[in-house]
């Protein structure tokens, strides 16, 4: 699957035209208006269509290879660049996220301790004989070829017609490459029998052009069509856009133009070299194994798709990834803002998402939010689980329980961990259904049999390239991550019975030091952060308390239909207790604290207004 490449203006207008789809569905403009946007829409897409037709690729045909002699297969894909530009970290070496001996470097300089050679291929096309000056400069060896005549000079007299170019370059390994060609002439992939056509580009830069301003011109429409808007609009829109820009500016600088070699063996190169494996060779993720003899997933699996996904859209970078990491942090709050403005008010809607921002912008999204990580993806179908999870409790739609029960196979394959709260889910469900007297085992069963569902692909792919039936991922479970945690130096393999035993031996032998690590998790669980030698984080011990506060002291909180959302919060805890909670910073405290953080908040505010109010 070959990635396409919005760019990064791009996907930036991209995501304005998602946002704008949602933020004005109900928008309604003068038949006469929507006529004439309409209208210049269609001509102006029907002229850039026909531009990009007549328009031939420009660019050289690029083929990297990971040696210093062009042998063997070049790297995938086969790239067009548009000119030979590059030096450090802008060579486009986005196959070093691959696994792959030929790749096995150390650290994150992996473009400049591997070799290097390129062959670009292209064509021009001179109408008239002249003297072409060209100008080569490299870190390495580059020769340019001309017709298969080696260039020696600066100035090179050409006839009339398409000429052949050849640039080869080379770089031994433990050295930064560079090289720069300088050429006064559009160069394509392919011979052409006419010169470039450089002023059918200008014309359509001239159409990107109208239609950016058409696209200006229909949000003003729209935005004028509900004006004035709503608080609630206002702060939808400004946390879309706001966390979005802040996305989009952190991403640009960060990954923008550039081919990041990430640290292998970590997981955010598993995750990538997973999704590099989606786009090569399917969705299959065989990794060369005929099927059958394949391995299940070890990854989570949902991410890696996410991963694919956006490469497919944004091209092989690493912007349109991070960049979509940033719009789900504010897709998750809007979602939530909406949601508890339903159910307490705007007012103090607004107090738990302020609450949300600023414990997601001092702990996680400045030390996350730019990686690679599952739990950037996972916090949204996590928080539609429980959406629909309370709106069920609230309503009894079936339709609520359908899509909670999916969201929950969903969350799982994006984080397997997520399976720990099926059966106390289950659970909930019964009871909720029993005291709102509605049908029991019904319920329960839909809520399962729509978990299992959204996990069912990951397992069905597991049976046909492993010839194993395992249910999401092949991974130690939690018991044996407590057991090594409990038995440190003796690592802990094998069966539940083996890390169960390990477990009790432990208890056993020693069972105040076991309580005391215990009790380090828990408060490490709570904020307390620094426990684990990460910094103090006030932020979440502040948050952790005003919740756990606003249970005793808020009755709507402790309300029934918020038991889904306590459920997940204290099922989140007893996780920590099981595993090894900062063995990958404190980014596997995140989940909990989208909604211990807005709760909390929510309730203290909506309980100060209400005694503040002069008839409370």
């Amino acid at each position: 699957m070959q990635p396409l490449s919005w760019g990064e203006a791009g996907a930036g207008i991209a995501a304005i035209v998602l946002f704008a789809g949602v933020f004005f569905r109900q928008a309604r403009l003068r038949r006469k208006t929507t006529l004439i946007l309409l209208t210049l829409g269609v001509l102006f897409t029907a002229a850039r269509l026909v531009l990009a037709l007549r328009t031939p690729a420009a660019g050289w045909t690029g083929r990297y290879y990971v040696n210093e002699t062009w042998s063997g297969q070049p790297e995938w894909p086969v790239r067009v660049d548009r000119e030979i530009d590059f030096a450090g970290e802008t060579f486009p070496l986005h196959y070093l996220n691959t696994y792959g001996e030929r790749y096995r470097a150390e650290g994150e300089n992996r473009g400049n301790a591997l070799p290097l050679s390129v062959d670009w291929t292209g064509y021009i096309y001179l109408e008239s004989g002249r003297v072409v000056p060209i100008e080569l400069a490299a870190r390495g060896i580059a020769t340019l070829d001309i017709d298969g005549r080696r260039v020696r000079e600066p100035r090179v007299p050409l006839s009339a017609g398409s000429h052949a170019l050849r640039v080869r370059y080379t770089k031994p390994p433990a050295t930064e490459g560079a090289i720069r060609l300088s050429l006064p002439y559009v160069v394509t992939p392919e011979p052409s029998a006419r010169p470039y056509p450089v002023w059918l580009r200008t014309a359509a830069r001239v159409v990107d052009g109208a239609l950016l301003i058409l696209g200006a011109c229909v949000l003003f429409a729209l935005t004028r069509a509900i004006w004035p808007l709503t608080r609630a609009q206002k702060i939808v829109a400004a946390l879309y856009l706001g966390i979005g820009l802040q996305g989009w500016l952190i991403a640009r600088r960060m990954y923008g133009g550039k081919a990041v070699a990430l640290t292998q063996w970590d997981d955010w190169f598993s995750y990538e070299a997973s999704a590099r494996e989606v786009l090569q060779h399917g969705p299959l993720m065989t990794f060369g194994a005929p099927l059958g003899a394949g391995e299940p997933y070890v990854w989570h699996p949902l991410y890696c798709y996410f991963l694919a996904g956006m490469h497919v859209l944004t091209g092989e970078g690493l912007f349109g990834p991070v960049f979509a990491q940033y719009l789900i942090v504010a897709i998750v709050a809007i979602l939530l803002f909406r949601f508890l403005a339903a159910r307490f008010g705007e007012p103090a809607a607004i107090g738990g998402i302020v609450a949300f921002l600023c414990v997601f912008q001092m702990a996680f999204i400045r030390n996350y939010t730019y990686r690679l990580l599952t739990e950037n993806l996972y916090i949204l179908p996590l928080t539609l689980l429980l959406i629909c999870f309370v709106r069920w409790a609230e309503r009894g739609a079936w339709r609520d329980l359908v899509a909670a029960g999916f969201l929950g196979g969903v969350s799982s394959i994006t984080r397997p961990a997520t399976m720990l709260y099926l059966i106390p889910a289950l659970v909930l469900v019964l009871i909720i259904a029993f005291r709102r007297r509605r049908p029991v085992v019904a319920s329960v069963l839909v809520m399962g049999l729509f978990w299992m569902l959204g996990i069912a692909p990951v397992t069905l792919r597991n049976r046909v390239v492993s010839g194993r039936w395992v249910l999401i991922s092949d991974v130690p479970s939690r018991l044996s991550d407590l057991a090594r945690d409990l038995t440190p130096g003796i690592p802990v393999q094998g069966t539940t019975q083996l890390a169960l035993r390990s477990i009790g031996d432990a208890i056993a032998r020693e069972p105040a030091r076991v309580a005391r690590h215990e009790l380090k998790k828990l408060g490490y669980t709570a904020g307390l952060t620094h426990l684990a030698g990460f910094p103090f984080h006030p932020e979440l011990l502040g948050v952790t308390l005003l919740y756990l506060a606003m249970l005793v002291a808020s009755p709507r909180l402790r309300e029934l239909r918020f038991w889904p959302m306590h459920l997940f919060v204290l099922t989140h805890a007893v996780l920590m207790l099981i595993t090894i909670p900062w063995n990958y910073g404190y980014r596997l405290l995140l989940p909990a604290y989208v909604f211990t953080s807005t709760l909390g908040a929510t309730a203290l505010v909506a309980k100060v207004s209400f005694r503040m109010r002069p008839n409370a």
